[in-house]
């Protein structure tokens, strides 16, 4: 199964496009058949999360997916499509055009995990790239600004314990120890830092909002 219609969610997510770069023209009536056969999709998988509009259009957030057997896309694909035109895969559009709506039955399946490969490569090949640039730069600034509060937490903690004069014993690092312990300010400190804690410099919506 194939997944479709996924978006980047951050500055650091460089598998994903913006879908403002995949706006076509569709021909009349097309759209919105196609529309209509996304939100016929049955529900493949239900999740916590919430999305959100990368248009900033107002529109409720889904946190469900849907399939038609084949290909397994998230609810409000259909939004995109509909409201902004998003193009999506011939293969899927010849699919949406040429079969009856899908079954509205739950039929997930542990054993099955859609692959995102066919997406990823699809849009690689037909986005416009016409935000690139400006994600580009704006991923810079904030590895800069992430960084250099990255080095002012490691010379503040060397600062207040001192250092030792024995080599850190994390794999690989060549930084003197603390004072009193076996690794450095730089392991101490990336070992108890999480992934959520810099989200906020990586957020993309300031990018596509501007």
């Amino acid at each position: 199964m194939k997944v479709i219609g996924y978006w980047i969610t951050s500055l650091v997510d460089e598998e994903f496009p913006p879908p403002q770069e995949l706006v076509t023209d569709y021909v009349p009536g097309t759209r919105q058949r196609i529309a209509d056969y996304l939100d016929a999709g049955a529900t493949f998988e239900v999740y916590r999360g919430v999305s959100w509009c990368r248009f900033f259009c107002g529109h409720p957030g889904h946190c469900s997916e849907l399939t038609d057997g084949e290909w397994v896309w998230p609810a409000d694909l259909s939004h995109y499509v509909r409201d902004h035109s998003v193009r999506l895969p011939d293969a899927f559009i010849a699919d949406a055009l040429s079969k009856p709506v899908p079954a509205t039955a739950h039929c997930s399946s542990p054993s099955i995990i859609p692959d995102e490969t066919y997406w990823i490569s699809w849009c690689a090949k037909h986005r416009s790239n016409s935000l690139r640039s400006r994600i580009q730069a704006a991923r810079t600034q904030a590895d800069i600004e992430v960084q250099q509060i990255k080095a002012q937490a490691i010379a503040d903690r060397e600062r207040q314990e001192g250092l030792s004069g024995t080599t850190c014993q994390w794999l690989g690092c060549q930084n003197l120890a603390l004072a009193g312990r076996l690794i450095c300010a730089s392991c101490m400190l990336t070992a108890q830092w999480s992934g959520t804690l810099f989200e906020p410099y990586w957020d993309l919506r300031p990018v596509l909002h501007m």
